[in-house]
């Protein structure tokens, strides 16, 4: 994509962990989406069981990121989806 088209902004996610950030962001995405299994309408925990609680996510990426400015002076922003909605679990 950004080879083609340099001018679009590409979002790269959704994802949960640090691993995962440095890869997207090597990979080129301008901006990136955190957060699998969040929301109190999403059933990925349920039904799959991915995800991961919504804080930590967003703590674990944001360190991630911070380390990657810190090593290579690119700045990824990062934005949260979901909620950080206690869920009631289900049988």
């Amino acid at each position: 994509m950004k080879k083609h088209h340099p001018e679009i902004p590409v979002r790269g996610g959704n994802m949960v962990d640090g691993e995962a950030f440095t890869f997207l962001a090597k990979a080129g995405a301008d901006f990136i989406e955190v957060g699998v299994g969040g929301s109190p309408i999403c059933i990925s925990r349920n039904q799959k069981g991915i995800g991961r609680g919504q804080a930590s996510a967003v703590q674990d990426v944001a360190a991630t990121r911070d380390a990657f400015r810190a090593r290579t002076s690119a700045y990824v922003p990062i934005y949260s989806v979901g909620g950080l909605v206690l869920q009631r679990c289900l049988p």
